[in-house]
């Protein structure tokens, strides 16, 4: 079986929850957002085409080294008989298993929680979960329309609460002139706050990341990231908010 691979990162400079990490990035995406880095709206090209035997091999070397894999980039669940197998791969190797999703395919996250083939989501909630909002930024070739995206993102929200055992980290992009409002991240706050083990991070978005559309905007101040971020712990108690 092959998978799309943009990149493997094979030690991340980065931990996850404490845990030394690998990242696998994976090609393709059905959100087109133009504040995130490009490579991360690459689609399923035959370049990226890579046998999951290699993949488990780099796996097998970096083992001593991690003990996590992130696999992340664009919607991993696209690819969903590739992403079970390698998750099932990692786990039979002792490994722990962390998925970078935007939550657009509910169905393949709540099999993969079934099976208890991941133990950390990472949620990237990068707009209000409303359609108009998605309307403003995905624009172009879709696999499917804006509407329906939405209804699958809440879709995914509600699978996670319903798991105690798993540990979610949900990501947002603090967009001045997008999404920086406190009425905006309380609507998502709104939607996450009954999940368990959440963990809230607020990123401010950086010009270099984005393509032309969003590279006149500058980046939010360290102290309005701060205020954000006190107000949403105070709003949200229940989540921890960083």
């Amino acid at each position: 079986m092959d998978i799309y691979v943009q990149k493997l990162i094979t030690v991340s400079p980065k931990k996850l929850m404490g845990k030394n990490c690998s990242e696998i990035h994976l090609s393709g995406t059905n959100l087109n957002i133009p504040f995130i880095n490009n490579d991360e709206n690459l689609s399923m090209d035959k370049k990226f085409l890579i046998s999951l035997k290699e993949i488990k091999n780099e796996i097998r070397t970096i083992k001593k080294n991690v003990n996590t894999i992130i696999i992340k980039n664009g919607e991993p669940c696209l690819q969903r008989l590739a992403l079970k197998t390698l998750c099932k791969f990692i786990k039979s190797e002792g490994m722990f298993v962390a998925l970078e999703t935007y939550g657009t395919k509910p169905n393949v996250l709540n099999n993969l929680l079934e099976e208890k083939l991941i133990d950390i989501v990472i949620l990237k909630l990068y707009f209000p979960i409303q359609e108009r909002w998605l309307s403003k930024i995905n624009k172009g070739t879709l696999l499917t329309n804006n509407k329906d995206i939405i209804s699958d993102i809440k879709k995914s929200i509600g699978i996670l609460s319903r798991y105690t055992n798993i540990k979610l980290h949900v990501v947002t992009k603090i967009v001045p002139s997008f999404l920086y409002r406190t009425t905006d991240l309380n609507r998502i706050g709104n939607l996450i706050k009954n999940i368990h083990h959440c963990i809230w991070e607020l990123i401010p978005f950086n010009p270099e990341d984005s393509n032309n559309n969003f590279s006149h905007v500058k980046s939010p101040s360290e102290e309005f990231i701060e205020e954000l971020k006190e107000h949403m712990n105070s709003n949200f108690p229940m989540i921890h908010v960083r």
